[in-house]
């Protein structure tokens, strides 16, 4: 969200030097606030059983019909490891335990931090959400790669099966 406004007592911002760090933000005239632009965090997930991982076809831009990891942004106050819960869940039909985190990125085309887990399903059947055209178990000698919509989620997948199966 940016403010032009200041929420207190609402005069226009206006440029003022932060005295922590000295870069010029948007801030009151009065001193009241200052907006520090901050970015979205997401999650995503390497879910896998053996020698398989899911991946989801998008069912909406950036990379409408492309593959994907399962995951998404985390809502207000909600922790990443409940957020890759409840993105999977509601993705692919599968209730996971949440592993270890993989890898941190920075978004290349919009301020997203998103953090990657690995985690095993535990219950559910496969199915695809409004979010996916469609779902699947994919062994790791085959994933689409071409296909994958991002290059983070290409990253991180190549350095999972490079650890776990010298691939």
């Amino acid at each position: 969200m940016s403010y032009r406004f200041c929420p207190l007592c609402g005069r226009p911002l206006v440029p003022v030097r932060d005295s922590g760090d000295g870069r010029e933000r948007p801030g009151c005239p009065t001193g009241h606030f200052i907006h520090y632009e901050g970015m979205a965090a997401a999650v995503n997930a390497v879910v896998f059983r053996g020698e398989e991982v899911v991946l989801q076809r998008r069912a909406i831009e950036p990379g409408r019909g492309l593959w994907d990891l399962p995951g998404g942004y985390l809502e207000k106050f909600e922790g990443p490891q409940e957020g890759v819960i409840r993105e999977v869940r509601e993705e692919t039909g599968l209730t996971v335990r949440v592993g270890r985190l993989l890898d941190a990125r920075a978004g290349t085309r919009s301020p997203v931090l998103v953090l990657y887990y690995e985690a095993e399903p535990v219950d559910g059947e496969l199915k695809a959400s409004p979010e996916s055209l469609e779902v699947r178990w994919f062994h790791w000698r085959q994933l689409p790669w071409p296909e994958i919509a991002f290059a983070g989620a290409r990253e991180v997948l190549r350095a999972w099966i490079r650890e776990r199966f010298g691939g």
